[in-house]
């Protein structure tokens, strides 16, 4: 372990306090020109963003619909919209990085691939 992680660790609580969390969160506003570029609102978002600690896991909620969320599986290269109740898979995609092949700097992306940028 390096001295700044080291360091920043022991003023939390140290090593062992850091393996006892599996998640943290964040409350974001997503806005600026980038996003409508890619064909999203320029009307700032807020989300949610939950990250798994243990896995490269990241859910933003709510997704484009109050009762919606998205979850980025980077481990996995997928990326899928849920219902937030109870998970249901509503629309998914395997293979994202290789969407963005070809793109340029004004390229829009879809619902998904923005997803899995911001996670």
């Amino acid at each position: 372990m390096n001295d700044v992680l080291s360091h920043v660790l022991d003023a939390h609580g140290g090593l062992e306090r850091w393996s006892q969390i599996d998640r943290l969160q964040a409350d974001v506003i997503l806005r600026g020109p980038f996003w409508a570029v890619r064909g999203f609102s320029e009307k700032p978002s807020r989300e949610r963003l939950t990250v798994e600690t243990r896995r490269e896991v990241i859910r933003l909620s709510p997704w484009k619909r109050p009762e919606h969320d998205i979850l980025v599986r980077a481990e996995d290269d997928a990326v899928e919209v849920r219902v937030a109740a109870d998970d249901t898979v509503l629309e998914s995609r395997s293979g994202i990085r290789s969407t963005y092949a070809g793109y340029e700097l004004n390229s829009p992306w879809e619902s998904l691939q923005v997803g899995y940028f911001i996670g």
